[in-house]
């Protein structure tokens, strides 16, 4: 075993309460008309691999740009409910990103009113954003739709993707209606408030899909894998189409409409480039450096040898947690990502989002997990 390698031996076991959530999930992303994935020639060839649902298609419109804070205004940083649950920042953390721009509350600027667009008696309106080179976050309130209990909400089409982009572009979109659960520190799906999740008579997992005002919050993310590309003040169109709920890959028809927006991101960056030139036991793959920020991270490789690529894996590292200067390990980090290669392929990359906004600074190693299952801690000095 290498020096620097750090084989882990514990098996990761999956809750079985996790796996009927990600049968839940896969089986909306099958619904017709919501999730079609566009596939470029480098992604079909699997040199590119992307994971997490991808966005579909859709159109009322609201022009936003981030930032222009009311004047005198009590400043508290308070990001929505969707946004808190997707990322789970602390109060700490909410305050810092959004003093330095890099997040923006939208109650706090002066044309809050105006973002709203409201169709058939629904209103949605953005209410949190948060930005890096490589993902953005924007969290929506859904206003005025009675959801039966037990029911799942879903729009029939959605779309987000980047506005007046003058050259073809990796850039994958996600998106969902926030539930009310989030993962623990190992994992583990919880209530938003740490409590155990609960079923209801007919075995299915009680999601909390309606906050204490009786509105819906829907978290719509996308992320870019080319390197040179970058999120950073570029313009988003999200666009929604008819309201209802989704039962597996059934869609129900509640209210039609249609709620188009376009969102200047923040243009503030606050990730660092840290050199690493560390190789990965038992591959041909090199980190040569990382790119990590508050809610995401880019690992950058040079390959030093053949690559075999196969139908189901291009065989690239994947990154799956850190390990911090305290010693606390977080193996369940990652959430969407993807990874792919260069056109000679003598460089690889691993892009991955956050399912927790971190502290880079106090980032010691990453952990990375091998296209044979070799789970390897990497130390960044």
């Amino acid at each position: 075993m290498k020096k620097n390698s750090n084989i882990f031996q514990d098996d990761i076991k999956v809750p079985e309460i996790v796996l009927q959530k990600a049968d839940e999930a896969f089986a909306g992303i099958q619904t017709e008309g919501r999730s079609t994935m566009k596939k470029n020639n480098q992604t079909e060839n699997r040199k590119h691999t992307f994971w997490r649902n991808p966005a579909a298609v859709a159109a009322c419109t609201c022009i936003i740009v981030a930032g222009s804070v009311t004047a005198g205004a009590a400043v508290h940083h308070v990001w929505s409910r969707g946004m808190q649950g997707t990322v789970q920042a602390t109060d700490t953390q909410q305050k810092e990103l959004t003093d330095k721009g890099a997040a923006v509350v939208s109650k706090e600027q002066k044309d809050y009113s105006k973002l709203a667009v409201t169709d058939n008696g629904i209103t949605i309106t953005p209410e949190t954003i948060i930005v890096d080179e490589n993902f953005a976050h924007i969290a929506f309130s859904v206003k005025g739709y009675d959801l039966a209990e037990g029911d799942e909400p879903g729009f029939d089409i959605w779309n987000m993707g980047l506005k007046d982009v003058k050259k073809a572009t990796n850039a994958q979109a996600y998106g969902k209606f926030y539930d009310g659960i989030v993962s623990d520190e190992n994992g583990n799906p919880v209530y938003e408030d740490g409590s155990s999740l609960k079923e209801d008579e007919q075995g299915q997992i009680i999601s909390h899909y309606v906050d204490e005002d009786g509105n819906l919050e829907y978290v719509a993310s996308i992320g870019v894998a080319d390197q040179g590309e970058s999120l950073l003040g570029q313009t988003i169109y999200c666009n929604f189409k008819d309201l209802g709920t989704l039962k597996k890959t059934r869609f129900t028809l509640g209210k039609s409409g249609e709620w188009d927006f376009e969102i200047k991101l923040p243009d503030v960056s606050t990730a660092k480039k840290i050199s690493v030139a560390k190789s990965v036991y038992g591959t041909p793959f090199t980190v040569d450096d990382i790119e990590l920020s508050p809610i995401s991270i880019r690992v950058n490789y040079s390959v030093n040898g053949k690559v075999t690529i196969h139908k189901d894996s291009n065989q690239v590292p994947q990154f799956y947690g850190v390990v911090f200067k305290d010693g606390r390990k977080f193996a369940f980090l990652g959430d969407a990502g993807s990874s792919g290669y260069n056109d000679d392929m003598t460089s690889a990359y691993a892009l991955s989002s956050f399912v927790q906004v971190i502290e880079p600074d106090q980032v010691q190693s990453i952990l990375l997990r091998t296209d044979d299952g070799t789970e390897i801690e990497l130390p960044l000095s």
